[in-house]
């Protein structure tokens, strides 16, 4: 449903509501990029120490496969994304309780700046929704793809 001036009508938080149409279409839209993504990180193996180093390989992974990877990408006052492929986000994720991960990874799919979001994990124990705020999200588990 749709407010007077034709926008989406806001839930009580001020976070706009989004039609399972809108819902439909964006992930349908998104699918082959996401998908090109977590292909490129099914055929790496990464060595890292740390969340920088991981996201260091995830970035040098997606520029060798001719992606334009910005990182750091600040979305609001508080949100800052580990990496950017066009309005692909892509959060990495070393450590954390699920709980976290999930509000963190929620308040990314609120940002007009970001269509999908892929998060990178060695954690089998951070699982997503499918879809977000009618963004689409993907879970690229390392540990349970032996990555």
């Amino acid at each position: 449903m749709q407010s007077d001036n034709g926008a989406a009508p806001e839930t009580p938080g001020g976070r706009r509501r989004v039609s399972r149409e809108t819902t439909t279409a964006v992930v349908a839209k998104f699918t082959g990029v996401l998908e090109s993504i977590v292909e490129i990180f099914a055929g790496c193996r990464f060595a890292y120490g740390d969340e920088e180093g991981l996201q260091a390989g995830l970035a040098a992974a997606l520029e060798d496969a001719d992606y334009s990877v910005r990182r750091e990408v600040r979305l609001d006052g508080q949100s800052r994304i580990d990496l950017l492929v066009g309005r692909i986000g892509i959060e990495v994720k070393v450590a954390g309780k699920p709980d976290a991960v999930l509000r963190q990874v929620t308040r990314y799919a609120h940002s007009d700046l970001i269509d999908g979001i892929v998060l990178v994990t060695t954690r089998v124990r951070h699982r997503m929704p499918d879809v977000i705020n009618g963004k689409p999200i993907v879970v690229v588990s390392l540990a349970a793809a032996g990555l």
